[in-house]
C-alpha cells in the first residue's frame, strides 16, 4: 500500500485562499493619505567628559577623585535632560501620529 502526502490535499484549498486574499486584499484607493509632519528633534547628546589620570600621592587622588565625580555629576544630569527630552518628543510624534 502506498501513502499519499499530505500536501495534495491542503494545495487546493490553500491556492483558493491565496486566490481570494489576492483579489480582495488588493483594492486601491481614490483618496491620498493624510500628510503628517513629524517635528525634528533638536536635543544634541552630551559627550562623556574625560576623566583625570589618578596620581600615587593621597592628596593628588582626592583631588583628582573629586574633580572626575565632580564632572561624571554634570555629565550625569545632562544625559538626565537628553532622555527627559527624548521622552517628550517620543510623546509629541506619538500624538501627532493618532
Amino acid at each position: 500500500m502506498r501513502r499519499r502526502p499530505r500536501v495534495r490535499l491542503l494545495l487546493l484549498p490553500m491556492m483558493l485562499c491565496l486566490a481570494l486574499t489576492l483579489g480582495t486584499g488588493c483594492q486601491s484607493t481614490k483618496e491620498t493619505p493624510e500628510q503628517i509632519e513629524i517635528p525634528a528633534f533638536s536635543a544634541v547628546k552630551p559627550t562623556a567628559p574625560e576623566l583625570v589620570g589618578i596620581p600615587s600621592d593621597a592628596d593628588g587622588a582626592i583631588k583628582a577623585l573629586t574633580v572626575d565625580l565632580s564632572r561624571l555629576d554634570g555629565y550625569t544630569q545632562q544625559l538626565e535632560e537628553y532622555i527627559t527630552e527624548q521622552d517628550n518628543y517620543y510623546k509629541s510624534t506619538t500624538k501627532v501620529m493618532l
